[in-house]
């Protein structure tokens, strides 16, 4: 999964400021250390040494709101645009601070205050395509997310190919390559127009991440699909994945039905339909993503607040976090959660898990992707400011219909969102006794 605004690059002066540049690279490797208190310390050295810079204010802001004190974030982006109200960058970072606040319209209209100063840069239009996105403006949206084909250094994973891209016209029996580019919950969530683009007489390859291939083959839309090292068959015309919704015209969230598209193949392997024999509202259970997304400090739950989910009576939690990812199943479970974890080596295995149960409970992982593509009730816990596809407002998501979202209403406050979960699955307890 592609985002912006979440990590940043800070932006140096020119070769007459060499200290300034070189404090600044240093403060940025703490950050990319890890060491987030002495980065901003750093950083706050600088505009000490610099105060007539608005980047070094710019800089800090960022680095502020990262470490999760928006509200420090936000004064010294303040100070950064009061030094100078037309540098770019600065406009960048207030739009990313002010998505913590909730405050949209202003996002909105910040990111169109930087474009009027830099209307060709990429970068810019990218971002601002990503907020079109969340606030439901599709049509402008998708059209802009086209733009990350030229923002440098973004880690896109298509093959280089010079076969003519689809125009989205109808296709008349030509062989189209469908070829993936992002993460493994993108492929799974766009996977869906495989059929739109077969119902347009297109007889598709699909490429993905070894990890999807089995499940995708079983698509009935789908003629071969291959995967990452695999020779690329011969095709007439390619477009990427996450392509797709600008090329169908997908223009609003009412143009998604939310209905299952995927099945798991084969029967359930013995091992994990045996672990998941307990009575009670059987809830599968993702707490943390890939440690390294960039936004998975926020959108990662620590499991000591899960402690009070896990023990509801009447309910037999099961792990599906794969080892891979965390490695072993936390203290505060112990005794109360099945760990299948090492037991799901493909995502066809988690497919069978999740159609053992009930519902599934999760954060912003490609598994709640796959739970909503196979039609499995889930509770989506998601932080206050999420990531695009999820949108603002409203407690549903047109890419799923199975799939029920739990916001927070504070920033970084996973207590709320814990407890109407627990709620939510007692009485789902309540309800099967």
């Amino acid at each position: 999964m592609t985002r912006t605004g979440k990590s940043f690059t800070p932006r140096v002066a020119t070769a007459q400021s060499p200290s300034y540049d070189s404090q600044v690279r240093q403060a940025d490797a703490l950050r990319r250390a890890g060491r987030y208190d002495d980065a901003i310390k750093g950083f706050h050295a600088i505009t000490l040494q610099y105060p007539q810079r608005a980047d070094a204010f710019s800089n800090l802001a960022a680095m502020l709101q990262a470490a999760g004190h928006p509200q420090h974030a936000l004064q010294a982006i303040t100070q950064a645009i009061e030094l100078d109200p037309t540098n770019v960058g600065t406009l960048r970072n207030s739009a990313e601070i002010l998505k913590d606040f909730g405050e949209w319209q202003a996002v909105r209209d910040t990111y169109d205050a930087a474009l009027s100063l830099a209307p060709n840069d990429a970068a810019l239009r990218f971002a601002r395509a990503l907020h079109l996105l969340t606030v439901g403006a599709w049509q402008d949206g998708w059209r802009e997310h086209e733009q990350r084909w030229l923002v440098p250094d973004l880690p896109l994973a298509t093959t280089r190919l010079t076969t003519p891209q689809w125009d989205g016209s109808p296709l008349d029996g030509q062989r189209i390559l469908l070829d993936h580019e992002q993460g493994l919950g993108d492929q799974i969530m766009c996977a869906r127009f495989a059929s739109d683009v077969a119902a347009r007489g297109g007889r598709v390859t699909l490429r993905c991440s070894a990890p999807l291939a089995e499940l995708f083959r079983a698509m009935p839309c789908v003629d071969t699909v291959i995967t990452d090292g695999d020779p690329i068959p011969a095709h007439d015309v390619r477009a990427s994945l996450m392509s797709l919704p600008m090329l169908l015209a997908v223009n609003s969230p009412e143009s998604l039905s939310g209905a299952p598209y995927l099945a798991p193949v084969g029967d359930c392997p013995a091992v994990i339909r045996d672990a998941i024999t307990r009575e009670g509202v059987r809830a599968g259970l993702v707490w943390a993503g890939n440690p390294q997304h960039r936004n998975d400090a926020r959108r990662s739950i620590p499991t000591s607040l899960l402690a009070a989910l896990v023990t509801l009576p009447g309910a037999h939690f099961v792990a599906l976090q794969r080892h891979d990812e965390r490695a072993t199943l936390p203290q505060e479970f112990a005794g109360h959660v099945t760990d299948l974890g090492a037991c799901l080596h493909t995502f066809n295995d988690t497919a069978h898990a999740l159609r053992q149960l009930d519902l599934l409970v999760t954060v912003d992982t490609s598994v709640a992707h796959l739970a909503g593509a196979l039609g499995v009730p889930t509770l989506l816990m998601i932080p206050l400011v999420p990531d695009w596809r999820w949108m603002v407002g409203r407690t549903d998501t047109p890419w799923y219909r199975s799939v029920q979202l739990i916001r927070q209403n504070t920033l970084f406050d996973w207590t709320s969102v814990i407890a109407t979960v627990r709620d939510q699955i007692a009485v789902r307890s309540e309800a099967a006794r």
